[in-house]
């Protein structure tokens, strides 16, 4: 076992039995030996073909090794190489599930699909979503896409169709959303700017020749209207109503005189 504490490079863990091999990189590599160590005896290895092993064979039929000593700048390309050359993504001949490196890694189908299963069913709780929503707008905020991404997200997006049972996912989770005032004025801001192309406009037409509402939208629409109508307009507001009205009795005025 390395008795250097402080090394940063790529290890090696066999398993002397069957000569399988789990690839792994560290800045700190005894260190992160000795975790691997403790997850194992605690059966709670993020490796679950690791895990299984060390209760087949036990941790002295493991041997630990460095590989390579080498420095964080290169320690993602190493690993890739290693993992390469030992095949060890390969159930044949090791116990990684994924190509290597902490960026641009390769998550093998069997990796995929355990993370699928496990996802299966499992439902985030308000504070979770929250958090990750936070998240997310942090990450966006101040993001500007390029034209040719937006070619490409627009490119992609064409011709595809939502199921029914996606609908129903997207539809249910909006029930009970509140959206703040300033998402909303956001929301109405990009729709005034947006345009539609005249074989856009033409399919929206086509979609609402025929459509009935139920009597559940009707009401909604006019307990709507009803609102509007009562609720006191703001200075703002009435100061628009007031120059859109005499702006529009100008107009009149002029036509009415050139018509005279």
């Amino acid at each position: 076992m390395p008795n250097k504490n402080h090394t940063s490079g790529i290890y090696l863990i066999t398993n002397i039995v069957d000569s399988k091999v789990y690839v792994g990189q560290s800045k700190s590599i005894t260190l992160r030996w000795r975790q691997h160590k403790s997850d194992l005896r605690n059966s709670r290895h993020h490796n679950s073909h690791l895990q299984h092993s060390y209760h087949l064979y036990g941790i002295n039929n493991f041997k630990y090794e460095i590989l390579e000593e080498c420095s964080l700048e290169v320690i993602d390309e190493r690993e890739r190489y290693w993992i390469d050359y030992y095949k060890s993504t390969n159930r044949k001949f090791g116990y990684n599930f994924e190509s290597g490196g902490n960026s641009h890694k390769i998550v093998s189908e069997e990796s995929k699909r355990k993370n699928s299963m496990s996802n299966t069913g499992k439902k985030l709780s308000l504070e979770h979503r929250q958090r990750i929503s936070t998240n997310n707008a942090r990450f966006w905020l101040g993001t500007h896409l390029s034209e040719d991404t937006k070619r490409k997200v627009k490119e992609g997006n064409l011709g595809k169709v939502v199921s029914e049972a996606s609908r129903k996912k997207i539809s249910e989770g909006q029930k009970g959303r509140k959206m703040s005032q300033a998402t909303r004025q956001t929301i109405s801001k990009s729709a005034k700017l947006r345009t539609h192309s005249e074989e856009t406009r033409n399919k929206l037409r086509e979609l609402k020749t025929g459509l009935k509402a139920s009597e559940e939208t009707r009401q909604k629409m006019r307990e709507s209207r009803s609102s509007q109508i009562m609720k006191p307009r703001s200075e703002e507001t009435k100061n628009k109503i007031r120059e859109s009205l005499i702006s529009r009795n100008k107009q009149i005025r002029e036509l009415a005189h050139k018509a005279g």
